[in-house]
């Protein structure tokens, strides 16, 4: 079983991210040239799927690697225009009313705050200077949202952005996420409004049983109220998508995209950095014994959602390479 100190960012990858700016400037190429020109017939209603950017300070020596690479990542999407942008947590790297600055900093260059979408992670608790009430009161502040947790109708399609609300008083393993009654409440009722709309779900740790690491009963991949979760959500057969972030795995990892009692698992990636593995296996997702991955600090991912009258399809881009991922492509039917 891996514990929580082989999956989190230790001092060692921050030095190695710290004396390899260049290197990883090198490896980046500038935003990708996508046909900016009209599209030729129906326009899908686009959003931007985004994880674990990790944003540090503007002045952080780690900025050049570490919030370029993520302004690569939305630069490269800027040209296909996306209606939304979902960043599903670790927003800010230690949870720092600066970091969430330099968030919004490079949002501002591709899209307006009302299409921004977030929710926290369990790096957005990791100020260990400040309470958990703290850093979520700056969390709301940040974006204006009166909860941690939220949802949108856009596109015909209805996106719930459930969030963490616990770290350092959190009843079991800090990694995991952790909702309050309240919220559980909220989404069951938030669903019940929206009963026949094609509903998305974004939760920033992955549902214990889901996808890659979140399998073994470990203490990073999972959710403390996942049955509860699972409960409500087999009263609303409208949730078809659940999407997670948290445990760095692109689209070509195998056992990141699952489809389970007719709800389809997603995991977005992260433009920060990615394990790099390809032999867990399909049906569970596997439990890792750590010798098969490796962190790939110049690897950056996410997905695109396209929204169209009949489907919805998820296409995942390497931005690095700046390529699709075409045989990682999901569709799901409306």
């Amino acid at each position: 079983m891996l514990n929580r100190r082989q999956f989190l960012i230790g001092a060692g990858t921050v030095l190695i991210a710290a004396t390899g700016c260049s290197r990883l400037r090198l490896k980046l190429p500038p935003a990708s040239e996508i046909p900016q020109g009209e599209e030729e017939g129906p326009k899908p209603f686009r959003v931007a799927l985004l994880s674990d950017p990790h944003t540090v300070e503007s002045d952080s020596v780690l900025a050049v690697a570490i919030n370029g690479k993520f302004s690569r990542a939305v630069a490269d999407y800027k040209p296909l225009r996306p209606d939304l942008w979902l960043v599903n947590g670790d927003i800010a790297d230690t949870g720092k009313s600066a970091q969430l600055a330099a968030f919004k900093e490079i949002m501002a260059t591709v899209a307006r705050p009302e299409q921004v979408l977030v929710t926290t992670g369990n790096h957005d608790f990791y100020d260990k200077e400040a309470s958990d009430e703290e850093e979520l009161r700056r969390f709301t502040e940040a974006f204006s949202l009166r909860t941690p947790y939220s949802s949108r109708v856009a596109g015909g399609i209805h996106i719930v952005m459930l969030a963490s609300e616990m770290y350092k008083t959190a009843p079991g393993p800090r990694e995991w996420a952790w909702l309050t009654e309240a919220q559980l409440t909220w989404f069951d009722q938030v669903l019940t409004e929206h009963k026949d709309l094609f509903t998305v779900v974004c939760l920033h740790q992955p549902l214990q049983d889901s996808v890659v690491w979140s399998f073994g009963g470990n203490d990073f991949g999972g959710c403390g109220q996942h049955k509860e979760l699972r409960q409500i959500v087999k009263q609303h057969p409208q949730v078809k998508l659940w999407l997670s972030g948290h445990v760095h795995m692109g689209a070509d990892v195998a056992g990141n995209a699952a489809r389970r009692d007719g709800l389809t698992f997603l995991g977005l990636g992260s433009t920060f950095y990615q394990f790099v593995h390809s032999d867990a296996p399909e049906d569970q997702g596997g439990w890792p014994s750590g010798d098969g991955f490796k962190k790939d600090l110049s690897a950056s991912q996410s997905r695109m959602m396209e929204v169209w009258p009949d489907r919805v399809v998820i296409r995942a881009r390497d931005h690095a390479r700046q390529v699709w991922l075409d045989e990682h492509e999901v569709t799901i039917n409306r």
